[in-house]
């Protein structure tokens, strides 16, 4: 198992994910209300303003502004999919399934030069 600064992996993206997860959690109430009537898209910008994409955008030539946009579209599909179930699965769980589909090589926001 690789290693960043002696830690694992594994166990720094489940503490990302997991802390995604769980901050939605927290707002499981307020993120259902959206959700049913049908504002879900303003999340995208909420998520865009609190992973900084606008500070990817200038990077004209690099593949950092796609890999960030991937990243946040990926997040808001799970948030989505998520919402869609009501938000009954733990972020536990959430965290479990993300990794479950994720590689080493995998990519974050925290690890953007």
């Amino acid at each position: 198992m690789k290693s960043i600064g002696g830690i694992y992996i594994e166990n720094w993206y489940r503490s990302y994910l997991l802390t995604i997860f769980t901050t939605f959690y927290a707002h499981k109430k307020e993120l259902l209300i959206i959700h049913k009537n049908g504002l879900s898209h303003l999340l995208l910008d909420v998520l865009d303003q609190c992973f900084k994409f606008d500070a990817f955008q200038g990077k004209i030539g690099s593949a950092q502004p796609f890999k960030a946009a991937y990243h946040i579209g990926g997040i808001y599909h799970n948030l989505l999919l998520w919402m869609n179930h009501g938000m009954q699965e733990t972020p536990e769980q959430m965290c479990s399934i993300a990794l479950s589909f994720m590689h080493e090589d995998s990519f974050t926001l925290l690890n953007v030069q």
